[in-house]
């Protein structure tokens, strides 16, 4: 999250952020399946020895 993404979140009423937060946990919950959410991210798992 950027400062301007806080910046915006921090003008937005308390009802106004609240229902941003119950749309948000909709959409999420439409995502979700059995398996859970698929996240298409890059991940590097890192193992070093010196």
């Amino acid at each position: 999250m950027t400062d301007l993404d806080n910046y915006l979140l921090s003008t937005l009423s308390p009802e106004q952020l609240n229902q941003l937060q119950v749309e948000y946990q909709a959409e999420i919950e439409k995502l979700g399946t059995d398996r859970g959410i698929w996240e298409d991210t890059t991940k590097l798992f890192v193992r070093a020895r010196k």
